[in-house]
């Protein structure tokens, strides 16, 4: 991976972006927790598991996700919330 041309501008965006979604983390897990509490947190993480976690596979044997960007250690954070 090439660095952009300029590295201090790249890495100063990354972290300001970095900063908002960590400020928006209490309200991420509150928001999930809700969810696992209003239902049945085993069929909501069988539901994550079964759809948002498929890979598919290209021609030349590369594995891609099917429906997102989801990945397994996003399913095991989820655990702590019931």
């Amino acid at each position: 991976m090439n660095m952009p041309a300029d590295r201090d501008g790249y890495r100063a965006a990354m972290i300001e972006g970095a900063h908002k979604i960590v400020e928006r983390l209490p309200e991420t897990f509150a928001s999930f927790q809700q969810l696992a509490r209003a239902h049945d947190p085993g069929g909501i993480l069988a539901s994550i598991a079964y759809y948002d976690l498929q890979r598919g596979m290209d021609e030349d044997g590369s594995m891609h996700a099917i429906s997102g960007a989801l990945e397994q250690h996003h399913v095991d954070c989820s655990r702590p919330f019931y």
